[in-house]
């Protein structure tokens, strides 16, 4: 049972993070793509990802929601960013283990790394979301970028996850162990703007 378990939160957790950025409102959480009044940027040059197109997201984004903000993206996402940094040699991106030794904070769990782009104010978490897209756009090549202030993403829970097994009548005759695991939970953005989004991410 307790094997079982743990397999039932880990696949239930991967399809809630998938709620979390893609659920469509009916019977699960409204994910951070189909919010209301969110800002959104396309990349400038198609199929040339640059840092320009980091900063107009920043931009895209009202300066009072920028200190609190984090970028939001995928593995695809994550590895355009690191390398425009190697490529440029710009904006600096710090990874995780290097955050001690310059006394940075992990204020948000799963972070990625930090970057700071030239001129800005604060420096910016970056935030694993698997669950964000690759085949988007006419060539269904395409991914987004998010940007935003993670804490007006609600989630509400209607009391705690439950775990039930059934090794009787059907279940017995066949040798089986029937595991169901039930969790009531919603989700929503709460303020459109305190989130934008950069489209068309692509780099040939």
């Amino acid at each position: 049972m307790g094997w079982l378990g743990r397999k039932g939160v880990r696949s239930l957790a991967k399809k809630m993070d998938d709620w979390y950025v893609n659920g469509s409102g009916s019977g699960e959480p409204r994910g951070i793509r189909i919010a209301e009044n969110v800002n959104s940027v396309a990349q400038e040059v198609a199929g040339d990802f640059g840092w320009t197109d980091v900063v107009e997201l920043e931009m895209a984004l009202p300066q009072q929601h920028r200190p609190m903000a984090a970028f939001v993206l995928n593995d695809t996402g994550l590895k355009l960013i690191r390398k425009a940094a190697t490529t440029t040699g710009e904006p600096a991106f710090v990874s995780p283990g290097d955050f001690g030794r310059l006394g940075i904070s992990t204020d948000y769990k799963n972070s990625r790394g930090m970057i700071r782009l030239p001129g800005a104010e604060y420096p910016y978490f970056i935030v694993s979301a698997s669950a964000l897209p690759n085949n988007l756009g006419a060539g269904a090549n395409e991914t987004e970028i998010w940007f935003g202030v993670l804490a007006n993403y609600r989630i509400w829970a209607a009391g705690e996850m439950e775990m039930s097994q059934d090794s009787a009548g059907e279940n017995f005759r066949k040798g089986q162990t029937q595991v169901k695991l039930e969790v009531r939970e919603d989700g929503v953005v709460v303020l459109g703007e305190s989130f934008a989004k950069l489209t068309g991410v692509l780099k040939s």
